[in-house]
């Protein structure tokens, strides 16, 4: 845990040990309070990068989920002395037992969240399986460390006969209380217990009265708790019992005790694991209630921590960015006194060592932090008054003990390098020392308030400033960390402001060097620059994030369009299928009409041809998007029946809603001979219309739009009943009232959907249902004619229905 390159100094100043604190509290085990609190970094990226790794399985196991730790308790110490040979009381042993049950549950639970091989199932893995021994010592033991009857047969026997001994002892005594003779020498009628023997209050005066033996008097010696001989042997046979009962619950005990120490191995390490699982699970709290995010582990001695928080401060904390070891190896922080260098100087200390010990840090995900080889501070004021060292000398002897140790991949914090000694001595050894520590290669930040170091870090190669900011109007630190730009000391600027006469800071600036006067204005030319470059920056990152913003939302849109209009030509492709599919299905019926009209007889061809005009008018109505149904023609091919006909004419035949072409010119029947597309049909002229040749009819067909208006409610119920109707109706197992109701809407349905005739399977049977079919269709105004099964359509078990 601690090879000595991290100094307990170290530790003990960045605070380290207050981070073991929170994680104590953390954790439910002893033994994972124990862990916490000895709690030391790591060293070697592995053992640091696994050490992460399980506080990342942690944290997001608690996330959603309670380990179930608080079963089990700290029974090393009984499990150690049963190994030992020894013998533990009952409620050790029932702590032991529930300590095993809640080893078995955390088993479980690790079992169920943390697959094999991930470093928290490595944490558990010497969690073993105690149920048998959870099991033997919760048979035979209760709650609070009591032996049951049933922990051996001869136990269960004993207990029996003391009841039994013990009932029928009472039962004499009760007898004897309710006895007037005895009655009148009782101090009260009742039966009691003295030294574990049933007894009854005798008064002092009738002593003699009441032979047996006494057990003991009150205080004021008026009352004798008497055994009476009545009851006497039957009273020592249950001390005989009480006895063996004590050596039968003795050799239970030592039993189970004998038990124990021979899981005693397993169970030790079962709690050992057990402690490392609660340290791991106290590690991820801890992760979550900091807001915390695990670091990138580098392969090299770097740190980059984005908006760091030091974890140990309250309230609003202001983040810092820092980083080291990539472009620069040692960072000079200077500025105000209060302004925040120290704060800044420990977070980064601190959240290395946390990230070292395999802890989250308080910082933006993406932050990096290396395995550096060791850890060396000098922060604060340290100084011993009993050792008599002065502030300086007190600092020298850290710096000394830290040039001892520090090589390349340390990490150095100094703390106000140089000070506490004459301000040009001090800063001539703080560049001195700086100098040193940059060539062992090791990683250094220091803060200071000499001016010398400001240009030291200058002229110097892979050296950096920075500065804690200042805000001169306010008089306040702003606590923000600027790398690249040295820190100013601002003291004019302040003391204008609290009130110094001018004349007299004019005096004090002419006092300064001017090498320092040009310094100071060098560095206030690099913060102006420095602000003015932060402004543009943010300027360019806004507009940059607009600019994405509208590309975003205009490839949304432009998807959304793209999505809408594939949409639109599906539906469109998949109801032009629906309407050719339906218009085909009304041509077919309209030629099946006609060719039973060829065939039919002469009183039935009117029908069929009817029917097989309505199907052709549904077919047009379909193929236009119109509903069927409504006026048979358009108005604006209204007019008077035409005498004087032509072969050769267009005409509208009312009747069909179509237009066609005379083929013969009317005889004296009145009727015309006109061919409406692949139709021949005769036609009586009072169902025709002339269309004129620049009419709506006179192209084509001339199709003119019939009924409702397109996209009408009936034309889509049309379409949905046309789908989904089935030819035949299935009736068979209703009873008759089921089967009147369904076959009703199923000839609604049918009638819907233009069918021109339907089949409904009924059975043979008792004839129940067909007498009931045959009855509804008879009556019902849309069904035209029905009719038996014939050979190949059921037989009498079919009745086919004719559809008007």
């Amino acid at each position: 845990m601690l090879p000595g390159l991290i100094s307990e100094h170290a530790l003990r100043v960045l605070e380290f040990q207050k981070i073991s604190e929170m994680l104590v509290e953390r954790a439910v085990t002893a033994m994972g309070k124990e862990l916490a609190a000895r709690l030391r970094p790591f060293e070697g990226r592995a053992a640091i990068a696994a050490a992460l790794a399980e506080t990342g399985e942690a944290a997001a196991i608690v996330g959603s989920k309670f380990p179930p730790l608080g079963g089990i308790s700290d029974v090393r110490e009984d499990v150690r002395r049963c190994a030992l040979g020894g013998v533990v009381q009952p409620e050790g042993l029932v702590r032991i037992g529930a300590t095993a049950a809640g080893i078995g549950a955390l088993r479980r639970f690790l079992a169920g969240c943390a697959g094999p091989g991930s470093e928290i199932w490595k944490a558990g893995g010497d969690l073993a399986d105690l149920k048998r021994l959870d099991r033997e010592i919760m048979e035979r033991l209760t709650e609070d460390g009591g032996v049951k009857d049933d922990a051996s047969p001869r136990l269960r026997k004993i207990r029996s006969q003391m009841r039994s001994l013990s009932a029928k002892i009472r039962d004499r005594l009760d007898a004897m209380t309710r006895s007037p003779e005895t009655c009148r020498l009782l101090q009260e009628p009742i039966v009691t217990i003295r030294n574990g023997r049933f007894v009854i209050p005798v008064r002092q005066e009738m002593r003699s009265l009441v032979p047996g033996v006494v057990h003991d008097q009150s205080a004021s010696g008026a009352t004798l708790f008497i055994e009476p001989l009545q009851v006497l042997e039957m009273g020592n046979e249950l001390r005989r019992l009480e006895a063996e009962e004590a050596d039968e619950v003795e050799k239970i005990i030592r039993d189970l005790s004998a038990l124990v120490g021979g899981y005693a191995d397993e169970l030790l390490r079962s709690l050992e694991a057990a402690g490392r699982v609660d340290f791991a699970f106290a590690k991820g709290r801890l992760s979550l209630d900091m807001d915390a995010s695990e670091p990138v582990l580098a392969d090299d001695w770097v740190v980059d921590l984005k908006r760091a928080r030091h974890p140990l401060l309250k309230g609003e904390v202001v983040p810092v960015d820092i980083h080291l070891g990539r472009s620069y190896d040692t960072l000079v922080i200077t500025g105000p006194n209060t302004g925040g260098k120290t704060v800044t100087l420990k977070t980064v200390g601190l959240l290395v060592l946390m990230a070292h010990a395999g802890l989250h840090i308080p910082a933006a995900p993406g932050s990096v932090v290396g395995p550096f080889r060791g850890v060396f501070c000098d922060v604060g004021d340290e100084q011993s008054i009993e050792q008599s060292l002065s502030t300086f000398s007190s600092h020298m002897g850290n710096i000394v003990a830290i040039i001892e140790s520090a090589r390349e991949g340390s990490l150095v914090l100094l703390d106000e390098l140089g000070a506490g000694t004459d301000p040009v001595e001090g800063s001539s050894l703080a560049m001195a020392i700086l100098e040193y520590l940059h060539s062992t290669g090791a990683k250094t930040v220091a803060t200071t308030h000499y001016s010398e170091l400001k240009w030291f870090a200058f002229t110097r190669n892979r050296i950096e400033n920075a500065s804690v900011e200042f805000d001169v109007e306010t008089l306040r630190p702003t606590y923000r960390l600027t790398i690249g730009v040295p820190g100013r000391s601002n003291a004019f600027e302040i003391a204008l402001r609290l009130g110094l006469p001018p004349g007299i800071v004019s005096s004090a600036k002419r006092f300064v060097g001017r090498e320092g006067a040009r310094m100071e204005e060098a560095i206030g030319e690099i913060e102006r620059a420095k602000r003015a470059a932060e402004k543009d920056l943010a300027d360019s990152e806004a507009a940059l994030r607009s600019a994405l913003d509208l590309r975003n939302e205009y490839e949304r849109r432009l998807k959304e369009i793209g999505d809408k209009e594939r949409e639109i030509e599906r539906k469109a492709r998949a109801d032009a299928m629906e309407i050719v599919r339906t218009a085909k299905a009304r041509a077919r019926l309209a030629m099946e009409r006609l060719k039973e009209a060829e065939t039919a007889p002469r009183e039935c061809r009117g029908s069929l041809i009817q029917a097989a005009r309505d199907a052709l008018r549904e077919a047009a109505s379909v193929a236009r998007g119109d509903a069927v149904g409504g006026a048979d023609f358009p108005p604006e091919v209204e007019g008077p029946a035409p005498g004087d006909l032509k072969s050769g004419e267009r005409v509208f035949v009312r009747s069909l809603g179509r237009a066609g072409t005379v083929v013969e010119s009317p005889a004296a029947s009145k009727e015309v001979v006109v061919q409406v597309g692949v139709m021949r049909v005769q036609a009586d002229l009072r169902d025709l219309v002339r269309v004129p040749a620049t009419g709506p009819a006179a192209d084509g067909e001339g199709q003119a739009p019939m009924g409702r208006a397109p996209g009408g409610g009936a034309v889509s119920v049309m379409r949905d009943k046309a789908g989904t109707i089935s030819p035949e109706m299935d009736v068979r197992g209703m009873t008759v009232a089921e089967a009147v109701s369904a076959v009703e809407k199923y000839l609604d349905d049918a009638i819907l959907a233009g069918a021109p005739q339907v089949r409904i399977i009924h059975g043979k049977g008792t004839g129940a249902l067909r007498s009931a079919v045959r009855e509804l269709l008879g009556r019902h105004p849309a069904v035209a004619s029905s009719r038996l099964g014939v050979a190949g359509e059921g037989g009498d078990g079919v009745t086919v229905a004719v559809l008007k």
